[in-house]
């Protein structure tokens, strides 16, 4: 999970080396793991993400005052809600990029949305076929997910279905894009597609791939399986 594994770098290692992997290839687990290639290659696409802003510390060109406010600052080769910071204020953004920069040269402003809910779904290919798991809705006592939410205070037991928000057809739209994201990307063994919602006019946006989304995937699933017939599943594909 993360650099130096879920970027590409396993699968690399093992297609040099002929051993069978469970999990997607070099291409797809990269552009996954690249929050600004993942944006990019779905535009691409025609499915739609949130307008941004690419900051980089080797830039000495960049203006902070260029970036639309409010603005979530993201690492862009980064995971688990890692230098994460939701800013109002130009102080704020120039705090937030100090710190994202700690973990990458280049940086992620994205647009934030005030009254949204986000959408959790996963996919994997069962006897040959891409199935799609129910969605869930993350719950944070925060503005926005933090690394505490996924795995101190809920002790990754931040999903939890929400039948209020998440109705029928937003629920169908969601699998429907997440079966066509893994399936044109080229992923294989278990993803989550991570989906953010304007409530304001109903827009829903990809937000974030994770192609090694760990035990974090399987409460999607865990309706359908049992952790070892999960397991099972992912090694017969």
């Amino acid at each position: 999970h993360g650099a130096c594994g879920e970027d590409g770098t396993v699968a690399a290692l093992c297609k040099l080396c002929g051993i069978p992997l469970v999990g997607s290839d070099i291409v797809s687990s990269a552009i996954a793991m690249d929050k600004i290639a993942t944006k990019r290659t779905l535009l691409g696409l025609g499915i739609p993400v949130l307008s941004y802003v690419v900051a980089r510390s080797d830039d000495d060109t960049f203006d902070v005052s260029s970036v639309p406010l409010p603005t979530v600052v993201k690492p862009a080769r980064l995971g688990s809600s890692i230098g994460v910071k939701l800013c109002r204020t130009t102080e704020e953004l120039t705090e937030a990029l100090q710190t994202a920069f700690c973990y990458d040269r280049t940086v992620l402003c994205e647009r934030a949305l005030i009254d949204f809910t986000e959408y959790n779904c996963s996919a994997m290919r069962v006897q040959g076929q891409v199935r799609v798991s129910r969605v869930d809705v993350p719950k944070t006592s925060h503005e926005i997910l933090t690394f505490e939410d996924k795995y101190i205070d809920g002790g990754g037991k931040y999903l939890s279905t929400n039948k209020s928000t998440c109705d029928v057809e937003v629920a169908r739209m969601v699998q429907q894009l997440t079966e066509e994201i893994y399936t044109k990307l080229g992923f294989s063994g278990v993803v989550r597609v991570d989906y953010i919602a304007d409530n304001t006019d109903g827009s829903l946006y990809v937000n974030e791939i994770n192609s090694v989304p760990g035990s974090l995937a399987y409460g999607l699933w865990s309706n359908d399986y049992g952790m070892t017939e999960y397991g099972a599943a992912l090694v017969q594909q």
